[in-house]
């Protein structure tokens, strides 16, 4: 897994185990996804690295 090591299902967090386990199967361990909590909120960062699209790219020439 990415980010602290730990699944974010372990105090409810469906939907962000399922994001981490997305960014796994698209990108291996090049994207991260870290949770960091504390006594005002919780702060969520996602980075995945920019992949360009050739495809996309002669499509709109």
């Amino acid at each position: 897994m990415m980010g602290n090591g730990s699944s974010v299902t372990d105090d409810g967090g469906h939907g962000l185990d399922n994001i981490q386990k997305r960014l796994y199967l698209y990108f291996n361990d090049r994207a991260q996804l870290n949770i960091a909590s504390n006594e005002s909120g919780t702060k969520v960062e996602v980075s995945w690295p920019l992949v360009f699209d050739r495809k996309m790219e002669e499509a709109e020439e």
